[in-house]
């Protein structure tokens, strides 16, 4: 029972479960109160009562600040794997869409208990859990304390249109207060209502503190209120309290504060008491109201928080490293309890903390820096250094990360490895020339493959081709980056526009990557964002989303952020013509997310290119319009060949939606993907009224396509061809054939999307040749076509119609005539419908 909160129940029930909530629907409720108002038993109390699916969870400021540490309960819940293996494969954004396909239809109600402490990656989590397209009702409640609700959650759920309900937990009547001291004597419960404010939690402590000192006449006499200042009440008479338990209790206390959650092996294991003086120093906190009634926490945080502050250092790194000892364990709760060991963690500690931080990096870079730079301020350990400035770049702090690794390129065993992230830094830095340098050393011949593979990498993305001496190179050093060194040189002939020997040095590099085991694959997966990016331009879209998942999945893995969002932009582009729009949409939108996290600027653009051509396929006007102010503020990518993808995307899509886009097409040069700009430049004109310029360029750019073998290109500058014929009402049946040529394209390479464009464009144009045909029949003649239409013979026509033979056979050979028809069979498709 609740007393004096009868109201804000009631309150609280109806905006979670008040009026039914459609399908997809989003309702955000905040629920506000200041530090030991009780929103905790509040929240508790409601949700016991909630319908449907109810999770319930919450963040800690202590020591639940790792990766995703507020959002566990949903993800294991939903998704039915630990989170330790959840974050190896997929960003905080990926899994909330994961959750949310899980959900289906399901409503649910998802309460985050004092949200103020969300963790970066469960606040990530959370915004993208509200904007991700969803068929579910949601309900999100956020309690938290005034003015300190997640700024990003809320933003997210207001850009998702989410109804807002907010609701402010205030003071409790004295009378209330009253209540809850009635065990006391009068003048000492008068005592408790005067000075607790309201406060349920003051109230508690200091009704305990009376109850201990039961000849005290007013508060002054168990607190020192007036020296301690306004606002300390609260910590101070938890702290007394604290101090007046047996020895017993306040080991208990300290052992609970350590684990974060009651679990009595765990308690025993920490404070080295048997079972029984466990249960009884449990009973005796009770008594003093200072363990939680909830299921979400075992202390409240203020108590949390005054327990940890009085344990002595020596106790703590001792209890920490039994904590983290404990079955049932994940590496990432296993290293929560060693981060806290800062100069005390072995040897082994630190290999531990070092392998928790790899899995921690791709969906919480923050965390794993969190962890390791306690133990790097007291060691050198190049290992535990690498991760470090990984997540340090990943954090955004470049600089760094840069500084870290100037030191470790030059020394240690991990020397190679440090080369290579440096020079992705100093890429990110704006410094490729600097880049270039470190990578480059002509006298060694013996150079590490890893930075044979930086420099390939590095060459790879201007327009020039990649050195051939190096791919060979490269080549000689085994299979993987045999696949590599071919992967890379197909990237480099497609940007030179050498189609047909990219198309012959690609055999079979798809399929060699994938089959690679994951720590091989993990040495090349530059290459392997490259071959995803000529899989897609060679139309091998099946084997480039295969290998493009996993590589991703490889990536964050074993902590490679820096390849996320190439990998991810890449896969996001294969996905789009398999007819998988809303996986291509995600798969962009992380991209995005891990090149902002990173640095890797580039890759924002041409994400959300993919995006937009999402939208595009959809026929989706408004959000194409989306599409097109996220692209509009995407950087513009410094890779030439992917600065023109966008400008020729941009204006496009501006284009289609009817707004005005600065944009001057040129024609060269030749690459892989300039059919696709020309298409795009054939569409400007068109729409903007010119159609024989469009025409012009949808025909250059056919030839192109064509000599190429570049099929999906060519079927789209057949479609945009045909269908700008039939808008101008210009030669239906070159129309008609340039569609059925796309749509077949598009069918025999599984293009569901075009292949309906085209078919739709198709059944036009048939449409306007049969009108036109029939137009230029007299009335009988168009009698007798109808007849042969459906098949009867000159003589049956004959009879039909009462007319000789000779007259049927006059009739039939001016209507084959003025058709064009070259058999009675093709007349059927040459009449309108009747």
């Amino acid at each position: 029972m609740l007393i004096g909160r009868d109201e804000d129940v009631s309150r609280l029930q109806a905006a979670i479960t008040g009026g039914r909530l459609a399908p997809g629907a989003l309702r955000l409720v905040r629920l506000e109160g200041p530090i030991g108002a009780g929103k905790t038993a509040l929240l508790s109390r409601v949700l016991a009562e909630a319908p449907g699916r109810v999770l319930a969870t919450r963040a800690d400021r202590m020591f639940s600040s790792g990766p995703l540490a507020a959002a566990r309960v949903l993800l294991e819940s939903l998704l039915h794997e630990s989170l330790a293996r959840l974050v190896e494969g997929a960003g905080p954004a990926q899994l909330a869409r994961a959750c949310i396909q899980a959900l289906g239809e399901e409503p649910v109600t998802i309460a985050v208990d004092d949200a103020q402490w969300l963790d970066p990656s469960s606040e990530e989590f959370f915004a993208a859990f509200l904007t991700a397209p969803a068929r579910a009702p949601r309900v999100l409640v956020l309690a938290h304390r005034p003015h300190q609700e997640p700024a990003a959650v809320l933003r997210a759920a207001r850009r998702a249109g989410a109804s807002d309900e907010h609701l402010v937990v205030g003071a409790l009547p004295e009378t209330a207060i009253r209540t809850l001291a009635e065990g006391l004597p009068p003048h000492q419960a008068r005592a408790v209502a005067a000075s607790a404010d309201g406060n349920p939690l003051f109230a508690h402590v200091l009704i305990s503190a009376f109850q201990r000192h039961p000849e005290a006449r007013d508060v002054s006499d168990v607190l020192d209120l007036a020296r301690l200042g306004p606002g300390a009440g609260l910590a101070a008479a938890v702290a007394d309290d604290i101090r007046s338990l047996p020895d017993s209790a306040r080991t208990v206390l300290r052992g609970i504060a350590v684990l974060g959650r009651l679990d009595l092996p765990g308690l025993r294991a920490v404070t080295g008491l048997d079972p029984d003086p466990v249960r009884a120093a449990l009973e005796v906190l009770q008594r003093h109201g200072l363990l939680a009634v909830t299921s979400t926490e075992a202390l409240h945080p203020v108590i949390r928080a005054g327990v940890y502050q009085d344990i002595p250092r020596d106790w703590a790194v001792q209890a920490h490293r039994i904590a983290a000892a404990q079955p049932g364990l994940d590496p990432l709760e296993r290293a929560e309890h060693l981060a806290f060991l800062r100069e005390h963690a072995s040897d082994d500690e630190v290999g531990e903390l070092v392998t928790a931080a790899r899995q921690a990096l791709g969906a919480a870079p923050a965390t794993a820096r969190r962890w390791l730079e306690p133990a790097s301020a007291h060691r050198r350990c190049p290992a535990l250094e690498l991760v470090l400035a990984r997540a340090e770049m990943m954090c955004g702090d470049t600089a760094r990360a840069i500084e870290r690794l100037r030191s470790l390129a030059t020394r240690s065993e991990h020397a190679g490895e440090a080369r290579v992230l440096l020079a992705h830094g100093l890429r990110m830095s704006g410094k490729p020339d600097e880049a270039s340098a470190l990578l480059h050393d002509p006298g060694d011949e013996n150079v590490d493959p890893a930075l044979l593979m930086e420099r390939v990498a590095l060459a790879s993305l201007v327009e020039e081709p990649v050195p051939e001496d190096l791919l060979v190179r490269l080549a000689a050093e085994g299979r993987r980056y045999t696949l590599a060194a071919a992967a890379f040189r197909t990237i480099s002939l497609l940007v030179s526009g050498r189609v047909p020997l990219a198309r012959e040095a690609f055999t079979g590099v798809l399929e060699g990557l994938h089959e690679l085991p994951p720590e091989e694959l993990r040495d090349v997966l530059d290459a392997a964002a490259a071959a995803v990016w000529s899989g897609y331009i060679l139309d091998h879209t099946p084997a480039a989303i295969r290998l493009g998942t996993r590589a991703l999945r490889t990536a964050r893995h074993f902590g490679r952020t820096t390849l996320l969002a190439n990998l991810g932009a890449a896969l996001a582009f294969a996905l789009i013509p398999a007819g998988r729009l809303e996986d291509a949409d995600a798969a962009a939108e992380q991209a995005v997310e891990d090149a902002g996290r990173a640095g890797t600027a580039d890759l924002i653009g041409m994400a959300r290119t993919a995006q937009a051509l999402s939208a595009l396929w959809r026929r989706d006007e408004s959000l194409m319009r989306l599409r097109l102010e996220q692209l509009r503020e995407a950087p513009l990518p410094s890779v030439l060949w992917w600065r023109r993808t966008v400008l020729s995307s941009r204006a496009r899509t501006a284009a289609l939606v009817g707004e005005a886009e600065p944009y001057a097409f040129t024609p060269g040069p030749a690459d892989g993907t300039a059919p696709l700009r020309y298409a795009d430049a054939a569409t400007i004109s068109f729409l903007a009224g010119d159609p024989a310029t469009g025409v012009r360029l949808a025909q250059e750019g056919l030839a192109l396509a064509d000599a190429g073998g570049l099929e999906s290109q060519g079927a789209l500058l057949r479609t945009t061809l045909g269908e700008a014929l039939l808008r101008g009402g210009q030669d239906p049946a070159t129309a008609r054939s340039l569609l059925a040529q796309a749509r077949e394209s598009y069918e025999q390479l599984a293009m569901p999307y075009p292949a309906r464009r085209a078919a739709a464009g198709q059944e036009e144009a048939e449409r306007l040749v049969r009108d036109s045909a029939a137009g230029r029949l007299t009335p009988r003649e168009l009698e007798v076509a109808r007849l042969v239409a459906e098949g009867l013979s000159n003589q049956d026509i004959a009879e039909r119609l009462v007319i000789s033979r000779r007259t049927a056979e006059e009739h039939v050979s001016k209507v084959l005539r003025k058709l064009g028809a070259s058999s009675r069979v093709a007349v059927a498709r040459m009449l309108p419908q009747p």
